[in-house]
């Protein structure tokens, strides 16, 4: 959709940057609730690891507060 050869259905905050660049844009004002959630799931000792700790930082950080 960014290279203008469609559409896309997408969450707010995965497109957000690209909505207040412009360069996507939302066709309609109407916005659907997700009901749906998401688990970020390791063993404990995996945070142990400077990769997994990094990326669940970095996860927690795209995401925002809430």
């Amino acid at each position: 959709a960014v290279q203008g050869e469609g559409v896309v259905l997408g969450r707010t905050m995965l497109v957000s940057a690209d909505l207040a660049t412009g360069r996507l844009v939302r066709p309609f004002d109407h916005a659907l609730k997700a009901v749906s959630s998401f688990y970020l799931v390791y063993p404990p000792e995996a945070i142990r690891q400077r990769k997994v700790k990094a990326f669940r930082d970095w996860l927690f950080e795209e995401i925002g507060p809430g």
